[in-house]
């Protein structure tokens, strides 16, 4: 009788354990493709000033202001090399993003908190707070309207 009740919760934790790699993996999936709908250039305007915010598909993102870009793989800002990576997390709208600029020398890292929301397939809206705290909403302040650039 024990070995049948043994027998019988294994059975059930195998089914757990299936479950939750399915869940999982459907998670992935859903992340994976809000990724990749994002991926690209994304310009738009703000205060009469044009800037681009670019996501890459190895995860690397940066900031075109003024013809100035900050950001992506490897770049050099106030004579030190860095990167600019980015995080998507959740499967539904708005989209938390974490963009994480390293210093490559230290390691040292700061982290920006942001939602993207997509308006249509080709523009988002986009709002970043400052270094180290989270966005928790789109107001006037802290979003601006992003089209795609067409590659």
């Amino acid at each position: 009788m024990y070995k049948e009740y043994l027998a019988q919760q294994h059975s059930n934790l195998n089914h757990m354990k299936t479950l939750l790699t399915l869940l999982i993996l459907s998670s992935c999936l859903t992340v994976t493709a809000q990724h990749d709908k994002l991926i690209g250039t994304w310009t738009g305007e703000d205060q009469g000033e044009v800037g681009s915010v670019i996501f890459d598909a190895e995860g690397y993102c940066a900031f075109v202001i003024a013809g100035e870009l900050m950001g992506g793989k490897e770049f050099e800002l106030d004579g030190e090399m860095g990167s600019m990576s980015y995080i998507l997390e959740g499967e539904e709208e708005p989209i938390k993003v974490t963009m994480t600029m390293t210093k490559l020398a230290s390691g040292d890292s700061v982290n920006m908190y942001g939602l993207i929301r997509f308006k249509d397939p080709d523009t988002i809206e986009f709002a970043l707070g400052s270094p180290g705290r989270p966005v928790t909403a789109f107001t006037a302040e802290n979003s601006i309207i992003l089209k795609r650039e067409s590659e």
